[in-house]
């Protein structure tokens, strides 16, 4: 037992029960520790608990987010992280316990339970947690800048997979199975129609038909509306994507990803008429309204393109597959890395790293090469 004085004056006697002398001590300990954060209104200190920094942090990029310093979708991330990975593994330590081995923990579980994207975010999300603990005297250092770099990193870049996109061929045949994917999922296994669930596979082609045109992003293209199309110029206004925010579902925010600027772009001849279509239908909402008129969630659509093209026979397309069809196209044409990027969006230096496939070095200068012998003779 043990006397506290409260900010009023008051004395109340703070008791706490144990199955030894130190087990008592140490709870009473505690309950005092937890009583004087109270009183100094919050304030964290070296015993203020890991999962009561998490959420402190976390209200911290809630705000950032709202400010637009960082995107709803980077504090979804974090959210994820702090709630899945890290608070269940630390969150009931202490700030003076937590150690590097203790940061190593949340780190390692998710790169072997899942993969090292996953274990570099969940890294990044508890440097901040223990910047904060540091801003806030809670802690001296940030032990997660101690853990060594994360093996793999450098060779996963080395192994980059060959970059490919779909060939004419392909493309033709992905779409015209879709599809036909597509007026299967009218109806159930007896004949009944589906309705709502059948109508959003049926958004799916012209979906799939706008990334093609435009070799935009998914989110950017779910957030077209009909004002962005220009029908007498062929015009498309690329100039803003969509996210999801809790307790207010998708939102249709300004600008593109990563507040790239905006594009504006002709659409290719073939897919005008769609265009006209869904512009003269949507007015000044969704080019691709969801059932009830709102805006269709991204991960939704890419969850029914991966399976449309996994019965398709074509699995290991994504949505990002598709601007890499489009830069291939353009790079067979001729065009350099600066129009490829122009129609990306993108830098050079992305468009030649990411989505340009390489290319012969030499094929002006073998054909030269190809008479050296026959000089010689």
């Amino acid at each position: 037992m043990a006397r506290f004085r409260r900010e009023d004056g008051t004395l109340p006697r703070v008791r706490r029960r144990g199955a030894s002398k130190g087990a008592a001590e140490n709870k009473l300990k505690e309950a005092l520790n937890e009583l004087a954060e109270q009183v100094l209104g919050g304030i964290v200190s070296g015993n203020t608990l890991m999962g009561k920094l998490a959420d402190l942090w976390l209200e911290e990029q809630k705000v950032a987010a709202e400010d637009g310093v960082i995107s709803h979708n980077t504090l979804r991330d974090y959210t994820s992280r702090v709630e899945n990975w890290i608070k269940p593994r630390v969150g009931a330590l202490r700030a003076h316990e937590f150690t590097v081995k203790a940061a190593e923990r949340p780190i390692s579980a998710a790169r072997e339970k899942t993969s090292l994207a996953n274990a570099k975010v969940v890294r990044t999300a508890m440097s901040g947690i223990c910047g904060y603990a540091v801003r806030h005297g809670a802690m001296k250092t940030n032990p997660v800048k101690s853990i060594a770099r994360m093996a793999g990193s450098k060779e996963t870049k080395q192994r980059k997979a060959a970059i490919r996109g779909l060939k004419p061929s392909e493309w033709v045949d992905l779409l015209t199975k879709v599809e036909r994917y597509v007026e299967d999922q009218q109806t159930d296994r007896r004949g009944r129609s589906l309705g709502a669930r059948g109508y959003a596979w049926m958004l799916l082609p012209g979906q799939v038909r706008a990334l093609l045109a435009t070799a935009t992003r998914i989110g950017e293209v779910l957030a077209l509306a009909g004002t962005d199309y220009n029908s007498a110029k062929k015009l498309l206004t690329i100039d803003h994507h969509l996210i999801r925010v809790k307790g207010r579902g998708m939102v249709r925010v300004d600008g593109r990803k990563a507040g790239e600027p905006a594009l504006v772009l002709r659409v290719p001849e073939w897919s005008v008429p769609m265009f006209e279509r869904l512009a003269a239908a949507a007015v000044d909402g969704p080019l691709f309204p969801a059932w009830n008129g709102g805006w269709v969630d991204p991960n939704n659509v890419r969850r029914r393109m991966k399976e449309a093209f996994t019965a398709a026979g074509y699995g290991w397309v994504t949505s990002k597959v598709f601007r890499k069809t489009v830069a291939s196209v353009l790079d067979e044409a001729d065009f350099s890395n600066n129009e490829i990027a122009d129609q990306l969006g993108n830098t050079p230096e992305v468009v030649e790293r990411h989505y340009r496939a390489k290319r012969v070095a030499n094929e002006k200068t073998s054909k030269a090469l190809d008479g050296m012998f026959r000089a010689a003779g």
